[in-house]
């Protein structure tokens, strides 16, 4: 059983997540504002591609954390640049709040196409930003790290078998088609900025894991399984 009571085992964890995920939303929020406002009275990042960079790479982020708050809960505080610094916005059901999510990747994304024409430095993302195996990020790959997002997002919110026919399944696609074409890979080292906690605990207990489903898929004797995993 999952008990879901104030104060069981996992609250804290479970807590955690909605915690820190509005957290990142709300700091990445304000720094858009805080970014849009410092352009509009005459500064700059250094050029006006890197301007676009911040900006994109802003709305990545905040939609990030608005679409993974989406798939988690129930309802979600959605962070929009619309807030100011000081409100509180209401909870909104988790579809409506997938909605916005894709609609600032989707404005990560037209940021990212218009800065091919921008002035400055040629657009890509220091390992500081994308720390990853086969770095820097380019803009044409980092459009692709978006779409295939958007793509996972769309199509991971569905809960029930009402919800999972109205997805837009040729959003997903063209979204799929166009996204990644080889493996992205992060480096996961805390030190230098990307952490993956969940990594360090699955070695601390015996019994805890997170299984993969290829491992569970091995125990299934209906044959539902290599049929699916054939398709």
């Amino acid at each position: 059983a999952v008990d879901n009571q104030r104060g069981n085992q996992t609250a804290p964890e479970n807590f955690r997540d909605f915690s820190q995920l509005s957290l990142r939303g709300r700091q990445v929020n304000n720094a858009i504002r805080a970014l849009d406002a410092f352009i509009a009275a005459g500064g700059s990042l250094g050029s006006q591609s890197q301007n676009m960079r911040a900006r994109s790479f802003g709305f990545f982020s905040l939609g990030l954390a608005n679409a993974q708050l989406a798939l988690m809960y129930d309802s979600v505080g959605v962070m929009t640049t619309a807030l100011e610094s000081s409100d509180v916005p209401g909870l909104s059901y988790y579809t409506a709040a997938m909605d916005t999510a894709l609609m600032q990747l989707d404005s990560a994304i037209a940021i990212a196409e218009a800065a091919a024409t921008a002035t400055g430095p040629a657009f890509s993302f220091p390992a500081d930003w994308l720390r990853v195996t086969n770095g820097p990020v380019s803009r044409a790959d980092y459009i692709r790290i978006l779409r295939s997002h958007k793509a996972r997002f769309r199509a991971g919110v569905a809960r029930t078998a009402e919800e999972r026919a109205a997805v837009n399944w040729a959003a997903v696609e063209a979204d799929a088609a166009n996204g990644i074409t080889s493996d992205f890979t992060l480096d996961l080292n805390s030190t230098l900025g990307w952490g993956a906690s969940w990594i360090n605990q699955m070695s601390v207990f015996q019994g805890w894991h997170a299984m993969p489903n290829f491992i569970m898929g091995m125990a299934d004797t209906t044959s539902g399984y290599a049929t699916w995993l054939r398709t």
